[in-house]
């Protein structure tokens, strides 16, 4: 049997954070980063298998929840974490469509935080999904 691991999508505008997440948490799941919103939307047409996708919330042109409301109309089954460096910053935790966010963590995130909340998200995900044979 083949060991599948889950597909992740990290979507940021900083480059060395999406390089030091596939450092850290490669080894784990398969992740698959975006540097932006636009390589975020193309990434989402392109990856089929995505469980979970951990987005920044400030991004230039698009926030988070903006994101990720448009994202959900491309991968509905997708659970999504919110990432945000400013802890001060009055972020709703709620998008607009009325479908909650799965996890909101402040950056920076210690990495076995940001593992813990991605695994429950990816079983979750394979629980509602019925799928959990092929989740690993």
């Amino acid at each position: 049997m083949k060991d599948i691991k889950p597909a992740v999508l990290f979507v940021d505008d900083e480059d060395r954070i999406l390089r030091a997440v596939r450092r850290q948490l490669g080894h784990k799941f398969r992740i698959h980063t975006a540097c932006g919103a636009e390589s975020g939307f193309s990434a989402l047409r392109r990856l089929e298998d995505v469980a979970v996708v951990v987005v920044d919330y400030r991004m230039p042109g698009m926030n988070g929840l903006e994101f990720m409301a448009a994202g959900r109309h491309i991968r509905p089954k997708a659970l999504w974490i919110m990432l945000s460096g400013y802890a001060t910053e009055d972020v709703p935790l709620q998008p607009e469509d009325e479908q909650p966010v799965f996890s909101f963590l402040s950056k920076p995130c210690p990495t076995e935080q940001l593992e813990q909340e991605i695994s429950a998200a990816v079983q979750q995900f394979c629980f509602a999904d019925e799928i959990s044979d092929s989740c690993q």
